[in-house]
């Protein structure tokens, strides 16, 4: 993979694991 294609990736991968995050949380809130 090209430098570029991993710089495109990152903030997909990091938007995934937000919205995945805020979903979880807002479904179990209790154990936070």
């Amino acid at each position: 993979m090209r430098k570029g294609d991993i710089l495109m990736l990152i903030p997909a991968i990091i938007g995934i694991v937000l919205i995945l995050y805020l979903i979880f949380v807002l479904i179990k809130p209790e154990k936070f």
